[in-house]
């Protein structure tokens, strides 16, 4: 027999931020992001994760599935999980699928609108569902303890996450004695051209690592950004990423953007800082290897520390 899912409703949902709320030994409470409190059972047997940069984490926290979205590219998941049966894309998943596989949980993103219905329709059916936000480094700490925590605590997901932020850590203290470069993270799809606000992936390990976002703060993880406005904040270092289904690599997008004067004369071009950046670990979100990216942006901000790690 399915599991209840047990709701709750909150006064402000708009402005409060999720997070875990309240642990027993059979459950945990977690506040999503809508401000809706959802109660799950600890220890699932048979989990779906729909979305691609959940996969990572979950398995990265002690945890199994059943199912997964598909993956254009399957070396973003886990060894593990390249084999599971797909239920479909994360935007627009099979659930008939899904529901045949008889899951106790199934773990979807806030961030995409249509997991939002998909809960209201596994609700409906009983089974258990938890919408998590996962942006940047920070919501994975907390999903990485959270995933733990409904996995039961296995040490080696606690020993990951120590090292993992030990290592991060560490290269951000490294980082605090240098000149503070600014930035911006440009994100092209199709013709459009976004970039990413301070809750941004790539965007977010570059503030830690100390430098500054020419993008100011906002709600949203990308932002709309016109080549008016690149021009006249000119960052020293731009990063550039690539997503969409065109067919189009970072290498063509820089060739077009190249053959604007405008972009010839920003700074960061001018002086050979534009870095087409890995949608592996900058796209779908490293997981585990988050300090590999850190260490890859911080060479990026930072390339005197090539040369200091070359002079030991």
């Amino acid at each position: 027999m399915k599991r209840k899912l047990f709701t709750v409703l909150l006064s402000l949902p708009l402005l409060l931020s999720a997070e875990l709320v309240s642990e027993t030994r059979e459950t945990l409470s977690y506040r999503q992001g809508n401000g809706e409190t959802v109660t799950i059972h600890k220890l699932p047997k048979r989990v779906v994760v729909l979305h691609i940069s959940l996969t990572g984490t979950w398995y990265a926290a002690g945890g199994k599935a059943v199912a997964r979205p598909h993956a254009p590219r399957l070396r973003v998941l886990p060894e593990a999980a390249r084999s599971l049966p797909e239920v479909g894309n994360y935007y627009n998943p099979d659930l008939e699928k899904l529901l045949s596989l008889e899951p106790d949980l199934v773990l979807l993103h806030s961030k995409r609108g249509k997991h939002w219905e998909i809960q209201k329709l596994l609700r409906a059916t009983g089974v258990e569902s938890v919408c998590v936000d996962y942006a940047n480094y920070a919501d994975f700490l907390i999903l990485l303890d959270f995933f733990a925590r409904l996995n039961g605590n296995p040490p080696e997901a606690l020993a990951l996450r120590k090292r993992i932020s030990d290592k991060v850590d560490a290269l951000c203290r490294k980082t605090a004695s240098h000149e503070k470069p600014s930035f911006l993270c440009m994100i092209a799809a199709g013709d459009t051209f976004l970039s990413e606000t301070p809750r941004g992936n790539t965007a977010g390990m570059a503030a830690r690592l100390g430098a500054r976002n020419v993008v100011p703060e906002a709600s949203a993880v990308r932002v709309k950004y016109s080549m008016e406005q690149l021009m006249l904040a000119d960052p020293d270092v731009i990063f550039l990423l690539r997503t969409g289904s065109d067919g189009k690599s970072s290498p063509e997008v820089r060739a077009g953007l190249d053959k604007r004067m405008e972009w010839r004369n920003l700074k960061a071009v001018r002086n050979n800082r534009v870095y087409a950046l890995e949608p592996e670990m900058f796209l779908y979100l490293p997981g585990e290897r988050y300090p590999e990216a850190f260490r890859r942006v911080a060479e990026c901000l930072y390339p005197e520390m090539k040369t200091e790690e070359n002079g030991r």
